[in-house]
């Protein structure tokens, strides 16, 4: 009797168990179904929940070692890494990063710091040109007890003529030109050159940055005197490496020979023959160059006035 009671209760186990792997084996078989139906954002919002999880485990891990101290005593604590240089080996980015920090920049940027001087000193000048046209137009503002506007201001045809019969501003725009045909040369991409410096914006700017009143305009041919703008050149600082051994500077697209004026300004060595006067004037520049540099400008301004 009880031999047949278990076995008929062993039965009975295995027909739940081989029906619970029925059922559930069904169950898979509709879920693998509605993950086919759903497609990729079922997938997505399974895999996000998953790294949902092990974010919050890895945080809860990362807060539970800081409370125990055990990031107390690292190596290099406090130090950031610094960024490399992304398609350079080690050596190369070390070396680069070295000369970065000590102030060394490669040939191209430096000449193009320069032509960017170069330029703001030239816009400047023509800045002052214009206050200056101004207040040739307005002669009779000049003993104004008070700030007095303008009652004429030069058309932009006849400022554009006053400044291309300037000598000096023409032959600055020269050599800002001849600057940037050597940067187009040192660039290492395309994209970074620069195209030649026309006058004709820079003098349309001037026109629109008027001065307010005589007084004013008068306040900018000062200072713009005191720094030396308004000598043969705005952009002395820049052009004495034009000088040669001789005395006279390299034709930079078309320059004058500065030499040659500050002769007929100043009288040096007429009557003589050439080579006496190239080594006169040359001497004379070289006693310049003796000058402290914070007078330079002033000294510059009152021997190449015009």
């Amino acid at each position: 009797m009880f031999a047949r009671e278990e076995m008929a209760m062993k039965k009975r186990m295995m027909e739940t168990k081989e029906g619970v792997q029925k059922h559930l084996a069904k169950r898979l078989g509709s879920a693998d179904d509605v993950l086919e139906e759903q497609g990729e954002d079922a997938q997505n919002r399974i895999e996000r929940g998953r790294r949902t999880g092990v974010a919050s485990l890895v945080e809860e891990r990362i807060q539970l070692s800081m409370i125990r101290g055990e990031f107390a005593n690292l190596k290099r604590r406090g130090k950031l890494e610094r960024e490399r240089t992304p398609g350079l080996d080690r050596t190369t980015d070390i070396f680069m990063d070295v000369l970065k920090r000590n102030g060394v920049l490669p040939e191209w940027i430096q000449r193009q710091k320069r032509v960017q001087s170069m330029t703001r000193l030239l816009q400047r000048r023509l800045h002052v040109e214009y206050a200056r046209a101004c207040m040739d137009a307005n002669p009779e503002l000049e003993s104004a007890a008070r700030d007095v506007p303008f009652v004429r201001t030069p058309t932009y045809e006849a400022f554009s003529a006053r400044v291309r019969g300037v000598r000096s501003i023409a032959e600055d725009c020269a050599v800002i030109n001849s600057e940037i045909l050597t940067y187009n040369l040192q660039v290492p991409a395309l994209h970074l050159q620069r195209l030649k410096l026309d006058l004709q914006p820079l003098i349309a700017e001037a026109a629109l940055q008027r001065p307010s009143s005589y007084q004013e305009a008068r306040q900018l041919y000062r200072c713009a005197d005191r720094e030396g703008l308004l000598g043969v050149t705005a952009l002395m600082e820049h052009r004495l490496d034009y000088f040669s051994d001789d005395g006279s500077m390299y034709q930079g697209g078309g320059g004058s020979n500065i030499t040659t004026y500050w002769q007929d300004q100043n009288g040096l060595g007429r009557g003589k023959s050439g080579r006496k006067r190239r080594d006169e004037a040359s001497q004379h520049i070289s006693d310049l160059m003796m000058i402290p540099i914070d007078s330079l400008s002033r000294a510059l301004a009152r021997l190449f006035s015009i």
